[in-house]
């Protein structure tokens, strides 16, 4: 079993690894350089093989397909967690509010990093007042909505199941995993005033607001998922860009927070 993805870079593939690594499952990670001289061109033209490809984009994870013995390739981040999550994480059958609830969960948390994306293409997206309005825009609702969401007791268990593989610990479901990397996407964007508790440590400068003072129920979910054994090891080698767009270059959200994000945290 094959991951790949672009050489360093989190991106979509980070909720697909968190997933992989906290239930301590073997794959191979095969990191790609992005080369902005041919790959859009030979995308624009056709000249992608979708074989290897399907839909022209990464990740794509490489599988073993059960039924004719070849290796296929699957794309699509959601695709390949429900994958995942279906082969080694079966879950007992939940009612119907409950999945739609768990579903609504996904898709939100998907719909927040596709327009962060999209924000990030602008030069300007980290500055105001292009960074206000994704602060009242999107990324204040996006954090009150999932906190009402996780006040529901039946959703948050269901978002975390019982590992065959690892002594009956706890491990995060599919969706559970791709919610926490959007919380992580944010709380990187805006590390002092929504400081998740696996970083406050390294906050010695400055005023901090803890994320689990506004929002606890989100920070103890990416929290508790950061803290899983498989997961934890991995993470401390994780690198800390998420796109290849240059204006969400890490240095640059590093940055933009220095300058903006500690004086919200200080207000």
């Amino acid at each position: 079993m094959e991951l790949i993805y672009w050489a360093g870079i989190r991106g979509l593939a980070y909720p697909i690894q968190l997933f992989l690594e906290s239930h301590g499952i073997d794959y191979k990670y095969t990191a790609i350089k992005y080369d902005r001289n041919t790959w859009p061109g030979d995308k624009r033209e056709g000249k992608l093989d979708l074989k290897e490809l399907p839909f022209q984009c990464l990740p794509v994870l490489k599988v073993k397909d059960e039924e004719s013995g070849e290796t296929v390739a699957l794309g699509e981040t959601h695709a390949i967690l429900r994958y995942f999550e279906a082969k080694y994480a079966p879950k007992p059958q939940l009612s119907l509010i409950t999945q739609a609830r768990i579903d609504a969960l996904f898709s939100h948390a998907e719909f927040f990093i596709e327009r962060t994306f999209y924000r990030s293409a602008s030069r300007t997206w980290l500055e105001p007042p292009e960074r206000d309005e994704a602060i009242t825009d999107v990324y204040m609702p996006f954090l009150r909505s999932m906190e009402n969401a996780l006040q529901d007791q039946k959703v948050v268990e269901a978002l975390w199941h019982t590992s065959e593989g690892q002594e009956g610990a706890l491990v995060p479901s599919a969706a559970a995993c791709f919610v926490a990397s959007a919380f992580t996407m944010l709380t990187d964007i805006m590390p002092f005033s929504l400081a998740r508790s696996s970083t406050l440590n390294s906050k010695t400068d400055g005023p901090v607001k803890p994320l689990a003072s506004q929002y606890p129920a989100c920070d103890k979910l990416v929290s508790d998922i950061e803290a899983c054994p498989g997961a934890k090891e991995w993470l401390g080698g994780v690198t800390d860009e998420w796109s290849l767009s240059p204006p969400f270059a890490a240095d640059l959200v590093w940055q933009a927070a220095e300058r903006w994000d500690k004086i919200r945290a200080g207000q």
